[in-house]
């Protein structure tokens, strides 16, 4: 049993989405942090800011180019996750209903089976 996109999932799988989405969030903050850190300390060094603003802006960039790895490398690794969690949710409900069908179809076997001893026939 796929689902689509207007589906609910299982209650589990809302759980876990949930509680690791938080980490897609902290690597923003990060980013920020250090981009505040390198401006303040670009700004802090005063009369030294031409001869340092060549490096700040390139620690600026590199500092920004691995946060941005790190979000992206977060993102696709809890993506990963839910898809995996998703994907055993509904291996689990395929299995839940083939149980239920096969359980259903001994049950209205051995009803017919009932019945037709009551009535005196043979089963079908």
């Amino acid at each position: 049993m796929m689902h689509t996109a207007g589906e609910q999932l299982p209650p589990e799988a809302e759980r876990v989405t949930r509680r690791h989405s938080w980490t897609l969030l902290l690597h923003p903050v990060v980013l920020v942090a250090l981009s505040l850190a390198v401006a303040a300390a670009a700004l802090l060094t005063g009369e030294e800011i031409l001869s340092l603003s060549a490096n700040a802006i390139s620690l600026y960039k590199l500092l920004g180019g691995a946060a941005l790895l790190v979000c992206i490398s977060a993102y696709f690794q809890q993506q990963q996750r839910i898809t995996e969690r998703r994907s055993e949710f509904s291996r689990m409900h395929a299995l839940a209903d083939d149980e239920l069908a096969r359980m259903a179809g001994a049950l209205k076997a051995r009803m017919e089976t009932r019945d037709a001893a009551e009535d005196g026939e043979t089963p079908r």
